[in-house]
């Protein structure tokens, strides 16, 4: 079974117990379920299908809500999680990229 590696001795598996992937990945695929601009926050899901989260980049998928499959060139590791992410919103992930892209 493929794992998801979150650091910090977290581990996840990769598929649900429905034998599905999960939604977030956490930068261990380069679609938009592994990348940091991907939002949960803002999704919706019509008449029980795919999930489609808005894309957060600047890129060229930009305020529009793609599958969890899409790929595109504005992708960026999401392996913090989302740069809105839960409790406080991108408070944590959003220096810790920063941080990141500085020493980069």
């Amino acid at each position: 079974m493929e794992i998801i590696d979150l650091g910090g001795g977290y581990r996840l598996p990769m598929l649900d117990r429905e034998g599905e992937k999960r939604v977030r990945t956490y930068g261990q695929t380069k679609d938009c379920a592994g990348c940091r601009f991907w939002s949960e926050m803002v999704a919706k899901c019509k008449g029980g299908g795919p999930v489609l989260a808005m894309c957060l980049s600047d890129g060229p998928l930009a305020s529009k809500y793609t599958p969890r499959w899409q790929t595109c060139t504005a992708w960026k590791s999401g392996h913090y999680g989302a740069v809105d992410d839960p409790p406080n919103y991108g408070a944590e992930t959003g220096p810790l990229y920063e941080a990141e892209e500085r020493s980069a």
